[in-house]
This record gives C-alpha cells, structure tokens and sequence, in this order.
C-alpha cells in the first residue's frame, strides 16, 4: 500500500514526531499531499521535515501545508505576501512548489525569509521560474 496523501495536522506531534516524519519522507516517493500544521514544532524541526522532502529526489510531494501557509490541490496563485514565513517554512514550501504543476503566481513579498529561506528556494531549483 503506498499513501498518497497524509494530513497530521493538528496532533500535537511536537519535535519528536516531526523528526520521525522527515526520517520517514526522506526515503518516500509515493507521497503527492502532506500536512502538518498545529503540531507546536520548532522551527528547527520544520526545516528538517522541508529539508527531507527537497533533498529526496524522488519525493512526489506537490501539495503541503503548515502553520504559515496552504498549497493545496488545483491552486493556481499563492499570495503570501506579509504571511509572516520565515526561512523554517520555506524548504516545505519550495519541496511541494518544485513538483507542483498547477501553480503560476507565488507571492513571498513581505515576509523575514533570511539567508535560509533563499538557499531553500535556490535547492529546489525553482527561483526566477514563476512569475512575480
């Protein structure tokens, strides 16, 4: 059986249970939707579940939420300007943007990414590629 899609929202998995996620999506290529917002997890471990999905080449995840944002299936514009992301949320956002076919317009204006937010959207690849 391989899930497609898997929402843990809302679990209270905390650090520990977004760790074992990352250890468990790196290794996965059947998911396309995951999400996982009000899990109280540090920034800390949401870098590390972005991270284990963008360095998985053959991670299939295209649609993902979390706390600070929602790209859900059929979204063609995702205005995040002022959202208040910061560099945790961005190795996410730029795993599910890199495998994502539907989406035209993202708008990141406004927000604190800092240096890791900018090396998470040049690893997936996808900078200067979507219209702004």
């Amino acid at each position: 059986c391989a899930v497609e899609a898997l929402d843990v929202s809302a679990n209270a998995a905390g650090d520990r249970g977004i760790e074992a996620l990352a250890r468990a999506l790196a290794r996965n290529s059947s998911l396309t939707e995951l999400h996982v917002g009000g899990n109280g997890a540090s920034d800390r471990a949401r870098w590390e579940l972005g991270l284990a999905c963008l360095r998985n080449g053959a991670s299939a995840v295209a649609y993902a939420s979390d706390d600070r944002f929602a790209l859900l299936p059929g979204t063609t514009a995702l205005h995040l300007s002022g959202a208040g992301l910061t560099g945790a949320d961005m190795p996410l956002l730029c795993a599910a943007v890199r495998r994502n076919d539907t989406l035209t317009h993202l708008d990141l204006s406004f927000n604190a990414l800092g240096d890791e937010g900018a090396a998470a959207a040049a690893a997936a690849r996808y900078v200067g590629t979507l219209p702004y």
